[in-house]
């Protein structure tokens, strides 16, 4: 009878993993480049860029926003403070081009109920000429191509759609046990982020006049981040947010296994705070992970007590389920190969990065209790850590910045990016 069960949970896991895909690959399939007549009648767009401290990615997301072919087009950047590291990067790009105009943050008050991200937005677009019918935002970890503000821009002339995002996919360059786990989990982020309809802050944009009707900046004022809750409110007017291949990222930092731990929680900690669908968002994520601790503690169970029979149908079912869990995250991986990143990638990525197999298997066994743990740190945080900064979480899933301080490099003084996206 338990083996019954557990073969109806493992059917049960592999239907709610070919749901799960099913709008992400559908989206690959059916993406269409833009059409000259659709290049035409693109409006007034303005690129949104904000910046504390100096990710490694930072000049070549720099180059990409400037070489952007649109027909009309203004770059706003703006940097956390005056004495930011990546201050040097960004005052270069402003002097490259009269279509670059550079901010610096207003006092960040202690008082206000958002994060520093938030904060930048609101006071980039509260400068924006009127005619600024398209707002486009980028992270600095994100490299886009040339034709990146188009194919965000292109859909928004469906009266429908709100807003257009792309996705962030992790592929890593190096055997490391961190990387490897990031870019695991993050298979599974970017489904659950298109089934549930949230967008990625990082490749963004989104029609002003929908922002404006569908009150988004008043509930921004009171958020860590602006992606999380985006497509909740415009879902609430009847407005579609439209997932775009055409502008994923790759992004092939190398991070440790506690900074990966530290990222994931955070990453859940927002979805948690901002999002409507926290309980349907845990569920599938946690899904797999439970599922292949309960098969090999079936399996372990019937090792120690030396049941031949159950032994056996607990290595078939746990291989079964292996084999299946495999496919899928071979399937969705496939996905960020056909990015028009993936044809550009940076010298550090071309290298071929192959991990050996005990390492996939290793990465198996460490990414399951580290999801976990994920999942229970975030549900349980009162406070989160971003970019040097920490915020209390009080009632309500109100936000409070505990103290302000500038950015502050690894390597005082020096001018470069850092190592990783911070």
């Amino acid at each position: 009878m338990v083996e019954i069960a557990l073969a109806a949970g493992i059917v049960a896991a592999f239907f709610a993993l070919f749901f799960l895909s099913r709008p992400l690959i559908q989206d690959f399939r059916s993406a269409q480049p833009v059409s000259a007549a659709e290049f035409n009648r693109l409006p007034p767009a303005a690129i949104i860029l904000c910046v504390r401290g100096a990710d490694p990615t930072l000049p070549r997301c720099l180059d990409g926003l400037l070489a952007q072919h649109y027909p009309n087009l203004q770059i706003h950047i703006v940097l956390d403070h005056c004495n930011d590291p990546a201050g040097p990067w960004v005052q270069a790009a402003a002097d490259q081009s009269d279509m670059v105009y550079l901010h610096t943050l207003q006092s960040p008050d202690t008082q206000t109920q958002r994060g520093l991200k938030v904060s930048a937005i609101l006071q980039a677009i509260r400068s924006l000429d009127a005619d600024r019918e398209i707002m486009a935002f980028v992270d600095a970890d994100a490299v886009p191509q040339s034709d990146w503000l188009s194919c965000l821009a292109a859909p928004l002339l469906d009266p429908k759609i709100g807003a257009t995002s792309g996705m962030r996919w992790y592929r890593p360059t190096e055997n490391n046990m961190g990387s490897l786990v990031r870019a695991k989990w993050n298979l599974y982020a970017v489904a659950i982020m298109r089934f549930i309809g949230m967008p990625w802050g990082g490749s963004l944009a989104v029609r002003r006049d929908v922002l404006m009707q569908c009150k988004v900046l008043q509930r921004w004022s009171r958020t860590l981040c602006e992606d999380s809750c985006l497509g909740d409110e415009l879902r609430k007017q009847g407005y579609k947010v439209q997932h775009v291949p055409g502008v994923s990222m790759i992004n092939d930092e190398t991070t440790s296994l506690t900074a990966c731990l530290r990222f994931i929680t955070r990453q859940l900690v927002l979805t948690r705070l901002h999002a409507d669908h926290w309980g349907l968002v845990a569920f599938l994520g946690t899904t797999i992970p439970v599922m292949a601790i309960v098969l090999g503690t079936y399996l372990l169970c019937a090792i120690a007590h030396w049941q031949p029979r159950q032994i056996a149908v607990g290595a078939a079912l746990l291989e079964v389920f292996h084999i299946g869990v495999i496919s899928f995250e071979w399937k969705i991986g496939s996905l960020a190969h056909k990015s028009p990143a993936s044809a550009n990638p940076s010298q550090h990525s071309k290298r071929k990065f192959r991990p050996p197999l005990i390492q996939l298997y290793k990465t198996q066994l460490i990414s399951i209790p580290t999801t976990i743990l994920a999942f229970a740190l975030a549900a349980v945080a009162r406070r989160v850590t971003w970019r040097g900064v920490t915020y209390e979480i009080g009632e309500g899933k109100s936000i409070g910045m505990q103290e302000y301080r500038p950015y502050c490099p690894s390597v005082e003084g020096s001018p470069a990016p850092q190592n990783a996206s911070i």
